[in-house]
C-alpha cells in the first residue's frame, strides 16, 4: 500500500481515541449568551419556523443555478 495512504488510515484510526481526551470549558458568559438566545420568542416551542424551510429551498435553488467560473 502507498505509505502516505497507510499513514492517513493510521491517523484516522487514532482520531476517536484522541478525541476522548479533548475537554472544552465553557465560561459563564458563554452560558449566559446561550440562555439569552434560547429565551428569544422565535426560539420557543410552537414558534413559526416556516421561514427556515423557505430559506433552505431558496438557497438550494440559488446554488443549483450556480456555475463554476474558469
Amino acid at each position: 500500500m502507498d505509505p502516505e495512504l497507510d499513514a492517513l488510515f493510521r491517523m484516522l484510526d487514532e482520531v476517536p481515541e484522541e478525541a476522548k481526551s479533548i475537554r472544552i470549558e465553557i465560561d459563564d458568559d458563554y452560558l449566559h449568551a446561550i440562555e439569552l438566545v434560547e429565551a428569544l420568542p422565535e426560539n420557543q416551542s410552537g414558534a413559526d419556523k416556516t421561514w427556515i424551510h423557505r430559506l433552505v429551498e431558496e438557497s438550494q435553488a440559488h446554488f443549483a443555478k450556480a456555475t463554476r467560473k474558469r
